[in-house]
């Protein structure tokens, strides 16, 4: 799917930030999973509503990528039951914390389940909290609505071919 036909579906998303959360691809166990890990990775994104982007994009995303973040979440659930004897969302933070800083490290150079599945995960929360209307109003201080009437900042004469 391209991107320029997934806006349009994530737009829905964004119209009802307050509306309960239905998963539509991850199972509720794994959404509980996804919001701990963004939070991790990126303090905030729980906040932001990231687990309801990432959920979306993987919905109507390519076979291969839905099947590494599955994966991926298997191989973080792994871990927590081999450290831990729980399931990830379980853990204390303190515990999310080490699972987490495990997986990051080496980032980029990692061949391993873990490994490429921080990247994948850490990109998307990111890409998650940018389009974020909670990141938008709390750290730019601008409504999603970013269209200017006009740019003051622009020295060029109005050039109006018509």
């Amino acid at each position: 799917m391209e991107r320029r036909e997934l806006f349009p579906i994530l737009g829905m998303a964004a119209f009802q930030p307050n509306a309960p959360f239905l998963p539509k691809f991850f199972t509720p166990a794994e959404a509980q999973a996804v919001v701990r890990l963004g939070d991790i990775i990126l303090p905030g994104a729980e906040q932001a509503g990231a687990v309801r982007y990432i959920d979306l994009v993987l919905k109507y995303g390519e076979p291969g990528q839905q099947q590494a973040f599955r994966r991926g979440l298997a191989a973080v659930e792994g871990d927590a039951k081999k450290r831990f004897s729980k399931p990830f969302a379980s853990l204390t933070r303190e515990q999310q914390d080490q699972i987490v800083a495990a997986m990051a490290t080496n980032e980029g150079a990692r061949k391993d389940e873990l490994g490429v599945f921080f990247t994948l995960a850490k990109r998307l929360v990111i890409e998650a909290y940018h389009y974020s209307a909670h990141h938008w109003k709390q750290d730019l201080g601008r409504d999603l609505n970013v269209a200017l009437s006009e740019f003051p900042a622009c020295t060029h004469k109005n050039h109006n071919p018509a």
